[in-house]
Formats: structure tokens, C-alpha cells, sequence
């Protein structure tokens, strides 16, 4: 699914109204805007805090922002030193990823230079091409065996 948020406001309601329709309580949001979290909490959702590995259990929805889109392949490239990050992209059922227009590029090598440098250090780096999906039982199509069953990918110009 694809939304495109015109405001910051935009994003938390539409957050919020998937999350209550897939009646979701809960939410991880490691480096999310603290208005964002703020917002969420006071519409009555719950904040999973740190450290994520300990509350895997708890997740409904993470919340991620993404550092780059790939057109050609419809990617996401979610760049983060936060173990946390990468686990609210995989451990939620329904998976938020934030990205702005203006870091859509066309092919993973307009962005070679920065995946090299990400690639040199330690971080959890994350490639998102849509919700977990498997047909290696029995050949028969199974969403979220490892990893979210919903991915909502949020556009935005906001800065």
C-alpha cells in the first residue's frame, strides 16, 4: 500500500487509523520524530521502548524511515547503526516506511557510493521489497512466515 502524506499530521493519522483497523495497539518506532511517537501515544496506541529484542513478542507495527527508494525495483533502503530499526522492520506484523520523494532514485547504482560506505561499518542496513511472503510449503502462498504481513509505504516531501 501507498500513501502520500501532504504533512507530518498526515502521517500520524494515517498510521493511526491502519493500526486501528488492524486492531493494533502497539507500536515501535526506534527513530521515528518524538511528535510522531507523541502523537501515536496520545491517541492511545503504545510506545515499545528499547531495547526491541527484549518485547519482540509485543510488536503490532514498526515504524521506520526509509534512507532511499529504488524505482527500478521498488526497494526500500532503510540505512540505520540501531539494532532496533532493523527489528521494527521485521518483528511487526504491519510495517510503516516513511520515505521522501525527493530520495527516489532510479537504480541501486545511483546510490552505489553510499551502500559502499554504509557496507564498511557496522549497521543494519535493510532492502524492503514489499511484506514477507513464501510458497516453499507445499507451494502454497503464506504473507508474513518471516517478517511483517502488511508493508505501508508513506510518501512524503515533508523535510
Amino acid at each position: 500500500m501507498i500513501y502520500f502524506s501532504k504533512t507530518q499530521d498526515d502521517i500520524t493519522g494515517y498510521i493511526a487509523e491502519v493500526m486501528r483497523a488492524n486492531g493494533h495497539s502497539r507500536f515501535a518506532a526506534p527513530e521515528a520524530p518524538h511528535k510522531l511517537c507523541l502523537d501515536l501515544i496520545n491517541s492511545g496506541f503504545e510506545n515499545i521502548k528499547s531495547p526491541l529484542r527484549d518485547r519482540a513478542n509485543n510488536i503490532d507495527a514498526g515504524i521506520v524511515y526509509a534512507s532511499y527508494g529504488i524505482a527500478e525495483t521498488g526497494t526500500l533502503v532503510v540505512n540505520s547503526n540501531d539494532e532496533d530499526a532493523r527489528l521494527a522492520t521485521m518483528l511487526s506484523e504491519t510495517n510503516f516506511v516513511v520515505l521522501n520523494s525527493d530520495n527516489i532514485v532510479e537504480k541501486a547504482y545511483n546510490i552505489s557510493k553510499e551502500l559502499n560506505t554504509w557496507f564498511r561499518e557496522t549497521n543494519y542496513t535493510a532492502f524492503i521489497s514489499g511484506p514477507s511472503r513464501t510458497a516453499d510449503i507445499e507451494r502454497v502462498l503464506t504473507l508474513g512466515a518471516h517478517g511483517p504481513l502488511q508493508l505501508h509505504i508513506i510518501l512524503t516531501n515533508n523535510k
